[in-house]
């Protein structure tokens, strides 16, 4: 941040921020020794060589791209287990919303995201993937069979809602055909 005040450093902290950087001169060079440190640029790297490659590797996929965020690890291989089955993709699987947050730069093709997640519920993760990965549909998963939560993850962006039962395998799969056709 630009902010001078102590106050919004504070903020930040108690709400979970790993590092509070200033924007000054140093910036890019703080910047690029907080991305070493937690393990994203090789030492000695740039900040613009690391963004370069990362559009080098976005633009070259040549499968699509799909995030499974399900805290239940047993479901959770199931859902990876299903899609392997269906097709040839790339999966990455996080059993917390703010690991995949945390990934959406990456931006994937899809996001299969449970509704119930145990650190942060899945409208949260939603809404801030989708700030960072704007283009990245979203499938959601849950045991939630309230109309009023689908039709409102509907409305805000979500392309299906699946209920887990017997046939969320089934609707998974036809929601992934759909929403990833093959070219």
């Amino acid at each position: 941040s630009s902010q001078e005040k102590v106050e919004v450093f504070q903020d930040a902290i108690l709400k979970g921020a790993f590092r509070y950087l200033k924007k000054d001169e140093d910036f890019s060079e703080n910047l690029a020794k907080l991305l070493y440190e937690v393990q994203i640029l090789p030492k000695g790297s740039s900040l613009s060589s690391k963004f370069k490659n990362l559009l080098k590797s976005e633009s070259k996929r040549d499968k699509p791209l799909i995030f499974v965020v399900e805290d239940d690890e047993t479901f959770n291989f199931m859902i990876q287990h299903q899609i392997e089955e269906i097709g040839n993709y790339i999966i990455e699987s996080y059993s917390s919303g703010i690991d995949a947050i945390n990934n959406a730069d990456k931006k994937p093709d899809l996001l299969i995201l449970d509704y119930n997640l145990k650190k942060i519920n899945g409208s949260v993760v939603f809404e801030k993937f989708k700030q960072i990965s704007p283009d990245t549909k979203v499938i959601f998963v849950s045991s939630q069979k309230e109309i009023d939560i689908a039709l409102k993850i509907s409305n805000n962006g979500a392309v299906d809602y699946i209920t887990k039962g017997e046939d969320v395998f089934e609707n998974l799969q036809k929601a992934i055909n759909k929403n990833l056709k093959k070219a």
